[in-house]
């Protein structure tokens, strides 16, 4: 073996065991969980913002994450969504969130697609080429019972926020709390209508919504809501350094694919979520997380 051919066999090799260990690591990153905690105001209310699960049912290091949560102190919840992965992981993950103490802590949530409709095999690498497809149908893939996930939802004491709104009341200040469907749908929201006719003073305005699609986020963003809470991007799910996230699966920049930032007059909140793509079972430097916001 020339000099040549040994310098180029290295060179292989070296980025072959790379590839292998960052490949290794970014499965190993997918049950790396986190709290991130975030402090807004000195209203001393805690928000617990959970959002795309993607559970199924042999995900018990995920479950006791869950069930860990129990230790703070939260006076809401806010789930936004893409909760299931299979029709197994609904009755688990209501169990889990009993052993958690959810059933005690008010809450909102809305749903995203995968809520209605099972992962289907894809190309994985589809989902750096662009935002996720609005399709006006899904009949290529499995309908999950989310009729039942809705059920346990409630079942815990948690409000069903969809194109509607509702206010609690919570350490003396009045939540108005309003959501809207998964942006994937297309179907007619009156959630602007909701919003303009709902306004009123000395309150703290809440928006959900599953997929921060910039059209999904501007009724809320016209109507000043104070807080906004929306998941989806995974927060890219792959990072890399000096570089950040590499997609966000939807319109919204790059720059804001998680995290607590400032929107307009709004405080958006955009969770990294807890699972991943199905079938694409990896994250690099974007640990899965829940946000506890202190508003």
């Amino acid at each position: 073996m020339n000099k040549g051919t040994a310098r180029i066999f290295r060179a292989f090799a070296f980025f072959t065991s790379f590839a292998f260990l960052a490949a290794a690591y970014s499965f190993i990153e997918t049950r790396l969980f986190k709290i991130n905690r975030v402090k807004i105001n000195n209203n001393g209310i805690k928000i617990l913002h959970i959002s795309d699960i993607h559970l199924f049912p042999h995900q018990k290091r995920k479950l006791k994450f869950i069930r860990k949560l129990k230790k703070e102190e939260l006076d809401f919840i806010i789930c936004t969504g893409d909760s299931i992965s299979s029709n197994n992981a609904i009755n688990c993950l209501i169990d889990t969130m009993r052993d958690a103490g959810f059933d005690k802590i008010p809450g909102a949530f809305v749903l995203g697609s995968n809520d209605y409709f099972a992962p289907k095999i894809s190309n994985p690498f589809q989902y750096f080429f662009g935002p996720s497809s609005r399709k006006s149908n899904y009949t290529d893939k499995k309908r999950l019972d989310t009729k039942r996930l809705i059920a346990g939802l409630e079942f815990l004491g948690w409000r069903f926020a969809e194109e509607t709104q509702f206010e609690i009341k919570i350490k003396n200040k009045k939540l108005k709390i309003a959501g809207s469907f998964d942006y994937h749908f297309k179907k007619n929201s009156d959630i602007k209508n909701i919003l303009e006719n709902s306004k009123g003073k000395n309150e703290i305005t809440i928006g959900i919504t599953h997929a921060p699609y910039l059209e999904a986020l501007k009724p809320f963003l016209e109507n000043n809501t104070n807080f906004l809470f929306a998941g989806h991007t995974h927060g890219s799910q792959i990072r890399l350094p000096k570089i950040g996230a590499l997609v966000t699966n939807s319109d919204i920049p790059k720059d804001k694919a998680s995290g607590v930032f400032q929107m307009e007059n709004s405080i958006v909140s955009i969770s990294e979520g807890l699972g991943t793509s199905a079938y694409f079972p990896f994250r690099f430097l974007c640990r899965p997380a829940v946000t506890i916001l202190e508003i």
